[in-house]
């Protein structure tokens, strides 16, 4: 199985794919999509779908893992990352891709084993379960990678194919 990613942000969205055979995990890719904060609000999201679209076409993943947003952020820091998050979710939907999304804490337990991780510790553990070497990463695309290893783990540990939500 082949899993993408999606670390949401408007100003840096991390992307990475991750392939599962059997108990072994693999990073097969990582990147960061890049907007600048000066350019309007939605050529950036045209950015981000771009960006998204090439990576699909490139890793051609089976399911999208994304990060659910943080809801205690500020307004200011929320909004943009809610748009960001909905272009990443429409873009896995037009390409029919099963989309499955994770708390910040379900990827900090899944990957560190404890919901209070720092970025530091959950970035070391990636490059720790991950066979591959994901060392170009940033720490966006660290974030990415750990989504897809939650994804991962969350369906070794339920023993069954989660059901997958389709964006409506």
């Amino acid at each position: 199985m082949r899993v993408l990613g999606i670390d949401p942000g408007l100003t840096r969205m991390g992307i990475g794919l991750v392939l599962q055979e059997g108990n072994r995990l693999r990073a097969i890719g990582c990147d960061t999509l890049v907007t600048r904060p000066e350019d309007p609000i939605p050529l950036r999201l045209r950015a981000i779908r771009d960006g998204l679209e090439a990576a699909v076409a490139r890793w051609s993943p089976d399911v999208v893992a994304i990060e659910r947003i943080f809801h205690k952020m500020n307004a200011q820091t929320v909004i943009p990352v809610a748009q960001a998050s909905g272009v990443a979710l429409l873009t896995a939907a037009c390409c029919d891709l099963p989309v499955f999304d994770y708390a910040p804490l379900q990827v900090k337990m899944a990957v560190v084993g404890t919901g209070n991780a720092t970025k530091e510790q959950v970035a070391f553990m990636v490059k720790r379960l991950l066979s591959g070497d994901p060392q170009t990463a940033t720490p966006d695309a660290a974030d990415a990678l750990a989504v897809a290893i939650c994804h991962c783990h969350s369906r070794k540990l339920s023993g069954l194919e989660t059901a997958a939500r389709r964006p409506a």
